[in-house]
C-alpha cells in the first residue's frame, strides 16, 4: 500500500495506491487509515489496481478515443 499526499490550494489530497497484491485482509487496516485521514480533513482516493494485463486494456482504451 502506497499513500501520496498533495495540496490543491487549501485542500488536501491523500491518494492510496493498491495493488492486486495487496490482500483484502488488510481492509480493516485501511479502514483506519482512510478514517485517520479524513480526520485531517483530507479528500481520500483509493485506487486499485486489478491483475489484468495493464499494456492490453491501455492499448485498446488509446485506440477507443482516437
Amino acid at each position: 500500500m502506497t499513500v501520496e499526499y498533495n495540496r490543491f490550494g487549501k485542500k488536501k489530497l491523500a491518494m492510496i495506491w493498491l495493488t492486486h497484491e495487496d490482500p483484502e485482509a488488510r481492509s480493516e487496516e485501511l479502514d483506519d487509515l482512510i478514517g485517520k485521514l479524513k480526520a485531517e480533513k483530507c479528500t481520500v482516493i483509493v485506487y486499485r489496481s486489478g491483475d489484468k494485463d495493464l499494456a492490453v486494456y491501455t492499448k485498446a482504451l488509446i485506440k477507443q478515443n482516437l
